[in-house]
């Protein structure tokens, strides 16, 4: 018989606990796994329960069930060109609102709601006020110099006559 006793690993029985937790390397190993995996588990069955409580809460479903009825009714059956102007649109809806608005005739109550209409399409093709539009940011020239300001003079030119090409807005 040996004078030294082996400890053995307690999880497998049969190899040598090697480790300082007491147990053989091989299942040490699985030892960790387990228990992250396991601290894996109650975080994800937190994060479903804090889900189903918000899910379930009656704001956040009328605010989806709000967002989902606005897409419905708001997407159109052919998508705008990516370099259509939003007043060109504006202007031809104004435009077959114009034709509508002879096709009503003398009905009151119709031409009203047409007058309301023709005022949200206005807005719409606007857009929001200047000062809420993000703005676009100016390119950053030392105008403390002479050719600074110079940069800045011809950056501003290359805009209003568009014939050279600029990166600080995006292009068509």
């Amino acid at each position: 018989m040996a004078d030294a006793a082996i400890d053995l690993c307690p999880a497998c029985g049969y190899r040598e606990a090697d480790t300082e937790e007491g147990f053989c390397t091989t299942c040490s190993g699985r030892r960790q796994l387990a228990l992250y995996e396991a601290k894996d588990r109650q975080d994800a069955e937190k994060r479903n329960e804090r889900w189903r409580e918000w899910s379930s809460s009656p704001e956040a479903m009328v605010a989806r069930q709000r967002r989902s009825r606005l897409l419905r009714q708001t997407k159109p059956e052919q998508r705008a060109a990516p370099d259509t102007d939003p007043l060109e649109i504006g202007k031809e809806v104004l435009d077959k609102l114009h034709r509508v608005r002879q096709a009503l005739g003398a009905n009151v109550a119709g031409r009203a709601y047409l007058e309301e209409a023709t005022e949200l399409v206005k807005q719409l093709a606007w857009g929001p006020p200047e000062e809420d539009r993000p703005s676009v940011p100016e390119p950053a020239f030392d105008t403390s110099t002479p050719s600074g300001r110079g940069r800045l003079g011809q950056h501003r030119r290359w805009h209003a006559s568009g014939k050279r090409p600029c990166t600080c807005r995006p292009g068509p």
